[in-house]
């Protein structure tokens, strides 16, 4: 894809829903992403607590070998900054962290 191919896009975080009780599970999120004037609606992003780190995860699904897979494939740079806003909006005084 060349610069020429590129449209707008934009997101925003709409929903978070903290979990409780779910080992590493923190939170489960919903986000709006628009591309071209088109709003999808992504569910189901995953904030998990790794060893000394908080990460946040695209949507996933378990596979028929028992593997869990990615249930959606995004550019690069777009599940990190997806995942940072759902950090900055349920951790606001760490917004610059």
């Amino acid at each position: 894809m060349n610069s020429d191919d590129t449209v707008p896009f934009s997101f925003k975080v709409t929903r978070i829903a903290p979990v409780k009780g779910r080992g590493r599970l923190l939170a489960i999120a919903h986000v709006a992403v628009e591309v071209a004037g088109i709003e999808i609606i992504l569910q189901g992003f995953t904030v998990r607590r790794q060893g000394q780190n908080i990460v946040a995860e695209g949507p996933r699904y378990r596979g028929e070998d028992g593997v869990w897979y990615p249930a959606l494939i995004l550019p690069d740079g777009v599940l990190e900054a997806i995942a940072h806003q759902i950090w900055a909006e349920m951790n606001p005084s760490h917004e610059s962290a």
